[in-house]
């Protein structure tokens, strides 16, 4: 007996028990019972759900005995088949341990905690890698014995056929799990049993798919090496059954694959949202609804999933060189992107940019790198590098981060420079102009009508024989001087803007027919003369040629085809069409203005059959957008300041600015997002610091989308 006592102490220290050692009670008097989570019996003993079984215990009849007391007053409960052979309880039995009272009553539940291996089986529908809580829940019955009811969950399905089940009680000091003749350590003399039934399940189905990596984006997992499944993504199950737990949601495993375990119904399988909505994309519905599961089907599926991942980037044409895409700056189609890095399927690639400038890839979990490829001349500059580096873009499928844009920007330096032909000094290009004057100008330079302007039908004539007198024609105030008191001049609201751009225009053109034109260093393989308008001038005029403008110039400005023109009187010239005094002073400033101080220019004229030409480059979600009508400014010439009005279609980010006749920026009049419709802004006279701006010629420039103009005004103090 002394052993025997020894060893029941040793198992309780190790069940966590404190106790004064005693004997344990030899006979077990009273009963248990199971019941409802009402604490009601059931007919029979048959419930509709395992989860609806509750144990109870105490006097078998209200006079009769209880369960007896031991000394620490704690027993033990489990669960088994009807034979007793097959253990169904799924926790430990540190976890299924209750106290009885004075009554004779299961008065608690004995909290405890038990390690996650010990756990034996696990509840329907749970995770497979979670254990189940050490924890019994438990109903008050009758409050005047203090006796309650215990729930019996968590236990396994029972393996016999009737859906039969034991329910086991016994005190803790005669639980014994190293006696041979015990089932799983209750000994049938010291414990009190009940059997139940619980209606047996509908039969379950497996409702299955698979998450994958659609890499060929047609909704297929063709290729489970370059195409694997996508494990740990969530995936839920919703619909109508009367015997599967609705909603519920699991994971993918290690290859992508899910699955449920449901009964007869209609269910919809969901994929949760990729980690970003901008690197994935769904290349299946991410829902798939209406799927009828029949009692007779023993699986249903597979209920695919697919999406990829990409990686996209645009291809620009940088005009400002900053390295960044600006509203302003199209993209630029057909330029080679390569791909390198480290997965196999993934890499290495090639592709062309769109017709907008983009490009994507698409890319598996790894580290890649992005190079653009050569540019088709050596007018062509990087304003971005042209490789991100081995590493650089590093893909997480796994990670909300979202890589990308990766942008790539290029612009094409100009073959001439544009110079100020109107001074000495720096800036200027007199050392050129003098120079080389009478080898470009052997007989001086001549515009309007040849017969001079002393002919008698007051046809108007310009000639300037040498550099100086270019000179003082073109003084830095942007006026020329000698037309403006001209009586004989039949324009003279408008002739000498216009006679000034012609002059600075012609000496840019022929100086670079010679071959003369200050250069950056590169051979373009085409002449000044070919550029076309694209940009910045009236509808007239685009795709009109340089030397197309000069002809029409030279032609009004002698009086060709009338006298005493406003500057806005339309004009209709053969072969060219109708046109106005101040749209051509316009167009010929633009030329003058594009590329001064060597600068790649604004995209106002296109090298005709080259890819730099803006009429091959795209601004994305642009098309179609455009300024309604530039109405000018007013008054023109202006003394202190002048009113700008302009009208736009739509809602567009409209960007004003003031340059000065060497092309250098004065100040930022509009630079947000304007409504539709007509709109005016003044001018004082300032920059951008407040300073008072000195007289001469100046430009506003006003871009907006797609469409972009350039108009003069004058300063006068």
């Amino acid at each position: 007996m002394f052993k025997k006592s020894v060893l029941f102490v040793i198992l309780m220290v190790v069940l966590g028990v404190n106790w004064v050692l005693a004997e344990c009670p030899e006979q077990i008097t009273g009963a248990i019972w199971t019941t409802t989570a009402g604490c009601g019996k059931v007919d029979g003993n048959i419930y509709t759900d395992k989860n609806h079984v509750y144990l109870s215990g105490g006097p078998h009849r209200p006079s009769g005995p209880g369960l007896p007391l031991s000394d620490d007053s704690i027993y033990v409960f489990q669960v088994t088949d009807p034979s007793g052979k097959v253990l169904l309880s799924c926790d430990p039995i540190q976890c299924r341990r209750v106290k009885i009272n004075s009554n004779g009553v299961i008065s608690a539940v004995v909290s405890g905690s038990a390690t996650p291996n010990s756990f034996i089986c696990l509840k329907p529908g749970g995770n497979p890698n979670t254990p189940n809580p050490c924890q019994h829940f438990f109903v008050n019955c009758d409050a005047a014995s203090g006796r309650i009811s215990v729930r019996l969950m968590p236990y396994a399905d029972t393996p016999n056929n009737g859906g039969e089940y034991k329910a086991w009680m016994t005190p803790l000091c005669r639980y014994n799990p190293s006696d041979p003749h015990s089932y799983f350590g209750f000994i049938e003399r010291y414990s009190k049993t009940d059997n139940f039934k619980v209606r047996q399940r509908a039969r379950q189905i497996t409702l299955f798919g698979r998450k994958f990596f659609d890499r060929n984006g047609n909704g297929i997992q063709d290729d489970p090496i370059c195409e694997p499944g996508l494990p740990g993504w969530p995936i839920t199950l919703s619909g109508i059954s009367s015997g599967t737990i609705l909603p519920q949601t699991t994971t993918t495993g290690t290859f992508g694959d899910y699955g449920f375990l449901v009964t007869a119904g209609t269910y919809a399988v969901t994929e949760s949202e990729p980690p970003n909505n901008v690197n994935w994309s769904h290349t299946t519905p991410a829902s798939i609804v209406s799927i009828v599961v029949l009692s007779s089907d023993v699986t249903k599926g597979p209920f695919n999933f697919g999406n990829v991942y990409k990686i996209c980037g645009t291809k620009f044409f940088d005009t400002d060189g900053d390295g960044i895409q600006d509203l302003d700056e199209k993209g630029i189609a057909n330029w080679k992107i390569s791909l390198s890095g480290t997965d196999p399927c993934s890499a290495p690639q090639n592709t062309l940019t769109d017709n907008s400038g983009n490009y994507c890839f698409v890319v598996f979990t790894g580290s890649y790198n992005l190079e653009e490829g050569t540019a088709p001349s050596n007018n062509w500059r990087n304003t971005t590098p042209t490789t991100l580096g081995t590493g650089a873009v590093v893909v997480d499928y796994s990670n909300s981060t979202v890589a990308g844009p990766f942008k790539f920007g290029n612009r094409v330096l100009p073959c001439f420079c544009t110079p100020r032909w109107d001074c000495h000094g720096p800036g200027c290009a007199s050392e050129i102009r003098d120079t080389y004057f009478p080898t470009v100008f052997p007989n001086g330079l001549i515009l309007g009508d040849p017969d001079g302007p002393y002919d008698w039908d007051l046809r108007y004539a310009l000639l300037l024989t040498s550099g100086l007198m270019v000179e003082m024609f073109l003084p830095q105030s942007g006026i020329p001087g000698p037309l403006l008191g001209d009586e004989t001049n039949p324009l003279t609201s408008g002739a000498g803007s216009l006679a000034g751009e012609l002059v600075s225009a012609t000496m840019n053109v022929k100086f670079d027919s010679a071959g003369i034109l200050p250069q950056n260093g590169i051979d373009c393989g085409f002449a000044l003369k070919d550029l076309v308008y694209v940009n910045c001038v009236a509808d007239t005029i685009k795709g009109k040629t340089v030397a197309a403008v000069l002809d029409a110039a030279n032609r009004i400005l002698s009086g060709e085809f009338g006298f005493f023109m406003g500057p806005d009187a339309p004009i209709s010239v053969p072969g060219f069409g109708t046109i106005t005094i101040n749209q051509l002073t316009m167009a010929l400033t633009t030329l003058n203005v594009e590329f001064a101080n060597c600068d790649t220019g604004v995209g106002c004229l296109a090298i005709p059959g080259s890819l730099a030409s803006q009429t091959t480059i795209l601004q994305p979600g642009e098309l179609g957008k455009k300024l309604s009508s530039v109405l000018g400014n007013s008054p023109n010439p202006f003394n202190t300041t002048t009113e700008i009005s302009y009208s736009i279609s739509v809602d567009e980010h409209v960007y004003l600015v003031i340059y000065n006749i060497m092309g250098q920026k004065v100040k930022i009049l509009v630079n947000e997002k304007m409504t539709a419709g007509l709109h005016r802004i003044i001018w004082d006279g300032r920059n951008d610091v407040g300073e008072m701006v000195a007289s001469g010629i100046y430009f506003y420039s006003i871009k907006a989308g797609t469409y972009a103009e350039t108009k003069k005004m004058t300063l006068l103090k």
